[in-house]
């Protein structure tokens, strides 16, 4: 059984949790044309009566979080003509306007370029030193060494090592993982970058 605050999540109501966690998704489809902002006010339906309107409060937190992300400018842009990029801050700005203390993000990164892939990962690190509590899961194991923090990781459906990501994410576990040999070195912003083992040899021989 979970429990947070010394209390099983199992009695919590809907709104309780909402309160408490705000929920990430890989992806989203929506149908409906909504403007990125209406999709991060949605993040204040936890702080609503039923059928309340938006008020100024809410309007403000929500820009807010978009100005926090940097994506303020798209307020007024419809969802579905957002980027991969924009759609995924615009969903992080919603999380953010929730006021949940705990972030829950499924592969955050997923679908992203590399370029948007280094900045959400700046941001989540940001918002974890802020004092969120950041939970996801996540496929490459150097984004979470640079994330910091606790790490767990899971092969066969089962926990295979966990602990400070500093001890756990290792040359080593990259070649129990996933069968692989690695070489891991940090940028000098302590960014952890791994290279095959057989590629690294390559680059070395053409230098």
């Amino acid at each position: 059984m979970i429990h947070l605050n010394h209390k099983p999540l199992s009695t919590l109501s809907p709104k309780e949790r909402a309160r408490l966690f705000a929920y990430v998704p890989q992806m989203t489809t929506i149908s409906i044309a909504f403007s990125a902002m209406e999709i991060v006010l949605m993040g204040r339906i936890s702080r609503q009566g039923f059928f309340q309107h938006h008020s100024h409060l809410d309007r403000r937190i929500a820009y807010e979080a978009m100005e926090r992300l940097g994506i303020s400018h798209l307020a007024d842009r419809t969802f579905q003509t957002l980027s991969g990029g924009e759609r995924q801050m615009t969903l992080i700005a919603r999380a953010l306007a929730q006021e949940a203390p705990i972030l829950v993000l499924d592969e955050p990164v997923s679908g992203l370029d590399f370029g948007n892939q280094l900045r959400l990962l700046a941001i989540l690190k940001s918002l974890s030193q802020s004092g969120y509590a950041i939970l996801q899961t996540i496929h490459f194991p150097d984004h979470a060494g640079f994330l910091g923090g606790r790490a767990v990781a899971l092969k066969e459906g089962r926990v295979f090592a966990e602990g400070d990501s500093r001890d756990v994410i290792t040359e080593g576990l990259f070649e129990q993982l996933y069968d692989i040999k690695v070489r891991t070195e940090l940028t000098s912003s302590g960014f952890p970058v791994t290279t095959p083992e057989f590629f690294a040899k390559e680059v070395n021989t053409i230098i």
